[in-house]
């Protein structure tokens, strides 16, 4: 039996518990058996026990298997003062030494704990769509219309970007959305805000929206941006690119590795150099007419599902379910 403890996936917005909530409801609906709980004393002495990275620090019963879901380590974007080597041998490696195995969501996160010398097994379930586009927009380039979908938290980097695109000046014609939770660090959010208000031009925090809000959002533009220094995965650069749109990122973790061949974007390795790319499309947006025919003919290829995603973790996991 499979065992979740887990943050309510309700509680606040974010990817990890955006996979989580999706992975779980595929599982039900295929009839995988599993519990869930919030609270480790919840939890039964057996059985295999998957723990989010964000409830790591609770005791867990003394005969279950525990497996770690890695949505983050603070290691990939430690605190100031810190180096990644450094805060992961003070913070991290003894606790995932305890456990017995990982859920991951990319092989960039697969390869990080290998090069960190962890051999414990390491199951890769990459995140699915919540629905299938349909048919893509016909988008309109004569001018760039971008979206960026984002929690304003220090590691999305919306700041320093904003900061950039104030020194360079806003090229004429651009507009720009900016989706995402203002209320997880309200300090770094309301000097993002601030910083918005000095940008001339018709670029906009969009607040938060529900899920299909955020797509029709995404058949609306014809750009997505991510500036966003680490991401184990990427699941909003995910969704942009299966609605067809071109790319334009800040590599940082995962984030490049959603690039395709034949190009379907750019990655970038400083905020100048992504807000230098942004003016530039924003001047001739014609030269975005290739990577969109790109992008648009690999989303049409792209097409996994929740169930799918619920499949490969039962696949995945069942050596270990025998063992127990």
């Amino acid at each position: 039996m499979l065992h979740f403890l887990i943050p309510d996936p309700q509680s606040f917005r974010s990817g990890g518990n955006h996979y989580n909530e999706r992975l779980l409801s595929a599982m039900k609906a295929l009839g995988i058996p599993f519990t869930t709980t919030h609270q480790s004393r919840e939890l039964p002495g057996q059985g295999l026990v998957l723990v989010d990275t964000l409830l790591w620090g609770q005791p867990l019963p003394p005969g279950c298997q525990p497996w770690l879901i890695v949505h983050h380590l603070q290691s990939l974007y430690p605190p100031p003062g810190y180096s990644s080597d450094a805060w992961f041998e003070a913070e991290e490696r003894q606790q995932l030494h305890q456990f017995a195995g990982f859920l991951v969501s990319s092989p960039f996160t697969a390869a990080y704990l290998r090069q960190r010398g962890l051999e414990q097994p390491c199951v890769v379930v990459e995140p699915a769509l919540d629905e299938r586009p349909g048919p893509l927009p016909l988008r309109d380039y004569t001018s760039v219309d971008a979206i960026m979908t984002a929690n304003l938290v220090p590691r999305k980097g919306i700041l320093p970007f904003l900061q950039q695109l104030e020194q360079n000046g806003v090229p004429a014609g651009l507009r720009l959305r900016i989706f995402g939770e203002s209320q997880l660090q309200p300090d770094y959010a309301r000097a993002c805000l601030q910083q918005l208000q000095r940008l001339p031009g018709d670029i906009r925090y969009g607040g938060v929206l529900p899920h299909s809000g955020l797509m029709r959002q995404y058949r609306q533009a014809n750009l997505f941006i991510s500036t966003s220094y680490m991401e184990t995965y990427g699941m909003s650069i995910q969704e942009a690119a299966a609605y067809g749109l071109p790319l334009l990122l800040l590599r940082g973790g995962n984030t490049a590795n959603h690039l395709r061949r034949p190009p379907n974007g750019q990655a970038c390795d400083t905020p100048g150099e992504l807000v230098s790319f942004l003016t530039r499309w924003a001047q001739r947006p014609g030269e975005l007419l290739p990577l969109a025919e790109n992008a648009r003919q690999q989303a049409e290829a792209a097409q996994r599902s929740w169930r799918d995603a619920a499949r490969e973790l039962q696949q995945g996991l069942q050596p270990y379910l025998d063992t127990n």
